[in-house]
């Protein structure tokens, strides 16, 4: 792993990192910082001079340090907020289980498959509708499938790159298959839905980071 990838915001264990470092340390170092520095004003009674610095001085040298917390806690924490309301999934070739951190979060009824056409991954269509909450509608005599969230409407139809996304067509990587009974189509549906799609080098599995409501 790069040096560019490791601090990159979007790496959740910088996030963690930085969310300890910023909320936790400082926040430890500023307290017992401040907790001293009143005891000694309060164990002296008054202001005194010592050594060219009075403890008025050294309280405001907190200052600086308030202020950084104040930055962390601003562009850090809506990052990990984000991060503790979304959850990240896997798709494999040739697996029905779809994992999240090793877990089994939905059993498709066919697996992942890697269409040789197309080099494209297709994934079961009512499965990730599943997954993501949205509501899929089959029209046999057409071959398509409406998916629909809320004010939120996509279509995609069996042998056709062509998805209605909204009022808008969008050209898909590959069709929509039909494998075993299952509508099978490439990952491009995952993204029509909001789901933030990485297909592995190989094409040969996915993950997609998908936000709770």
């Amino acid at each position: 792993m790069s040096i560019r990838n490791i601090f990159d915001k979007r790496n959740p264990n910088i996030k963690k990192i930085l969310k300890y470092a910023g909320v936790h340390v400082l926040d430890h170092i500023i307290m017992n910082h401040a907790r001293w520095e009143c005891f000694s004003f309060a164990r002296a009674g008054t202001v005194q001079e010592n050594g060219g610095e009075s403890t008025v001085r050294k309280l405001t040298n907190l200052i600086p340090l308030l202020l950084i917390v104040a930055m962390l806690m601003v562009t850090i924490a809506p990052d990990c907020s984000a991060e503790e309301h979304a959850s990240v999934v896997q798709f494999t070739v040739g697996k029905t289980a779809v994992t999240s951190n090793g877990a089994t979060v939905l059993t498709m009824p066919v697996p992942a498959v890697f269409d040789m056409g197309s080099k494209q991954l297709l994934l079961p269509v009512r499965s990730v509708a599943k997954l993501l909450e949205w509501d899929l509608a089959w029209d046999a005599k057409t071959g398509s499938c409406t998916l629909t969230s809320g004010k939120s409407r996509v279509v995609v139809k069996v042998g056709s790159r062509t998805a209605m996304v909204g009022a808008k067509a969008v050209t898909m990587s590959a069709v929509l298959l039909n494998a075993r009974g299952t509508v099978v189509g490439p990952v491009d549906v995952l993204r029509f839905m909001g789901a933030s799609v990485q297909v592995a080098p190989d094409g040969r599995s996915c993950t997609a980071t998908i936000a709770s409501a």
